[in-house]
């Protein structure tokens, strides 16, 4: 998977877009749980209201935007090309929101879980910096299998881009 993430000029493209996009956004809490419509609109530039738009509204167009792109498609016949080894796969920019996916997920933003902090927490100088991490084996309620999520840290160069995630179903190894 590594060697191919790495060739996928339009997921770099994407994850470039999506960190400067998003660079003065305001972090994640769970806030926008209790959010009404007039504090969703006070919120935009920020992870909450991405959070607020994926979970709460279930926005088709916001949802779209992740799943409809040059680089979800590639992820997607890649996916296919697992003989359904890949379950589910979807990439985080820098601070854990999603930008693009294969399917969608129960939640968009993941930078507070540990498929996305195990890798995006490293020191830079660390020397396992760009090595993959793999969760222990677990029931997945979005697939209804067990799975491993296998969390691969994306650079453009040296600097860190994004979080690529796949579900790995243990039975089809």
């Amino acid at each position: 998977m590594v060697p191919y993430l790495a060739s996928l000029d339009e997921l770099t493209s994407e994850l470039n877009a999506a960190n400067a996009a998003r660079a003065d956004w305001s972090g994640y809490s769970d806030d926008w749980k209790a959010w009404s419509p007039t504090d969703a609109e006070a919120n935009k530039t920020s992870y909450n209201y991405g959070e607020y738009l994926w979970s709460a509204r279930k926005d088709k167009a916001f949802r779209a935007l992740h799943t409809d792109t040059a680089a979800s498609k590639a992820l997607k016949k890649f996916q296919e090309a697992s003989a359904g080894r890949i379950a589910e796969f979807f990439v985080t920019d820098a601070k854990g929101g999603n930008v693009c996916q294969t399917a969608l997920t129960s939640d968009w933003f993941q930078g507070d879980e540990e498929k996305f902090t195990a890798v995006a927490n490293r020191p830079a100088d660390a020397p396992d910096r760009k090595s993959p991490f793999y969760a222990e084996p677990k029931r997945d309620d979005t697939v209804g299998q067990t799975g491993i999520q296998v969390s691969i840290p994306l650079f453009d160069g040296e600097k860190f881009i994004g979080v690529a995630v796949a579900l790995v179903i243990v039975e089809k190894l």
